[in-house]
């Protein structure tokens, strides 16, 4: 089980405190009446705190932390439902980038035969993590299929060469386009880059697009060498139920890309992803995301529980506090333990992530599946449960407890719903 370090939950304190005070849900909601979903401001403080650069290398200006910092930065960001693309580009897009910067800057000996494509890649690759890093860059990943998960059988882009077969080597670097469509990809209205797995003619590989210079989110180092326009990219915002995470659908019609991954098996695959390639690369991805999430939906839960609380004790009906009410205080305890249930099964998460097995692995799978289907549900239950124990103030549009109820119902199919992990859990303890 892990054990956090003092320096670990000084830094959530800290991130706890910050948001609390600069951001609580009141500013959220205000902002998000003004139709703005991602606010920038909120974006550079949160990089002057270094959470940004967490998952970002030293060397390319991050902290080289593990995932459990983000984690924990994530259960805070839960709590007070910032709208910013955290989860989007300081996790899996920063998780994912820096995966590949550990395969194709590391070896400098592949990287010379390789010639100039893989070195224009590693370059960029270096780039993208320092911009993230800093906050100028804001990222995401279309990885997800139409299940709202990671399914690399169900990768629906095409990677072709713009001019025909490249090098026999399928060298990494511009000359790319890619066609297809990602139905679910979040954060895409706000991002400038988009990473973006793809199948090309020698398998799977990791593909970088950037949104034209000036349009929301994107990086001044837009126009730089190694970078790709965004001619024939369509980026269309889908209704969402959670308010706070947008979602776009992206189409792709020969869009120029970068090329930054490997070919799935290719030699010299990124990081520890081996021989595996970036089938293996996005496998341990979707492993750091899942858990980032399901620390936001922890955080999301034990908010609901302390304004439930809360009003518990100072909402007076029949002459005595509601929460004196048997009722109301087996609600209050049945969160309280559901909270607590969820914080053992994250922390499991997180300390096989960083200190057991690690992503990719049989175990870290079942742990995933574990903590997602069971902190989806909790989180769905306390936010119902605050809504009940708040009565008909609850229900309106004015009180903040439906802003968490819309985030559990979009959180518990986000990365694959408590149905699916359930039935991912027996497959692997043999049960079917």
């Amino acid at each position: 089980m892990l054990n956090p370090t003092e320096e670990q939950l000084s830094f959530q304190a800290e991130v706890r405190r910050f948001l609390g005070r600069s951001w609580p849900l009141s500013v959220t909601r205000t902002a998000l009446e003004a139709g703005q979903a991602y606010d920038p401001a909120a974006w550079s403080q949160l990089a002057g705190l270094g959470a940004l650069g967490l998952l970002v290398p030293d060397e390319h200006g991050g902290a080289g932390a593990g995932v459990t910092e983000a984690a924990f930065v994530c259960e805070e960001l839960g709590r007070v439902l910032l709208p910013a693309p955290y989860l989007s580009s300081a996790v899996i897009s920063a998780r994912l980038l820096s995966l590949l910067a550990g395969g194709a800057l590391a070896d400098g000996a592949t990287t010379a035969r390789a010639g100039t494509g893989e070195n224009l890649a590693g370059e960029t690759v270096a780039r993208y993590l320092e911009g993230i890093a800093a906050g100028g860059t804001v990222a995401t990943t279309a990885f997800l299929d139409g299940h709202g998960r990671w399914a690399p059988e169900a990768v629906a882009v095409r990677a072709e060469p713009a001019g025909g077969p490249p090098e026999p080597e399928w060298s990494q670097g511009p000359g790319w386009r890619l066609s297809g469509t990602v139905p679910f990809v979040a954060d895409a209205e706000s991002a400038g880059l988009i990473l973006v797995p793809a199948v090309a003619p020698d398998g799977l590989g990791v593909f970088a697009v950037e949104k034209v210079p000036g349009a929301a989110g994107s990086m001044g180092a837009a126009g730089s060498a190694g970078s790709a326009g965004s001619a024939g990219l369509a980026v269309e915002p889908l209704e969402c139920l959670d308010l706070t995470q947008p979602l776009s659908r992206v189409r792709f019609d020969a869009v120029p890309a970068v090329r930054l991954g490997p070919a799935a098996g290719a030699a010299g695959a990124a990081g520890a992803a081996g021989a595996a390639g970036a089938a293996a690369v996005m496998g341990d991805v979707a492993d750091t995301a899942t858990a980032c999430a399901v620390a936001a939906a922890l955080g999301a839960a034990e908010q609901c529980l302390d304004l439930s609380v809360g009003y518990a004790k100072t909402r007076v009906q029949f002459g005595r506090s509601i929460g004196s009410y048997q009722a109301i205080k087996h609600l209050c305890a049945d969160m309280f333990g559901a909270v607590q249930s969820a914080r053992s099964a994250v922390h499991n998460l997180l300390d096989v992530l960083d200190h057991g097995p690690g992503p990719g692995t049989p175990e870290a799978a079942l742990a995933v599946s574990i903590a997602k289907a069971y902190g989806s549900d909790v989180l769905v239950e306390c936010a119902k449960n605050s809504i009940q124990i708040h009565g008909g103030i609850g229900f309106t549009w004015e009180h903040e407890a439906h802003y968490y109820l819309r985030r559990a119902m979009a959180h518990a199919h986000l990365l694959g719903d408590a149905g699916y992990h359930r039935q991912r859990v027996a497959h692997l303890i043999g049960a079917s």
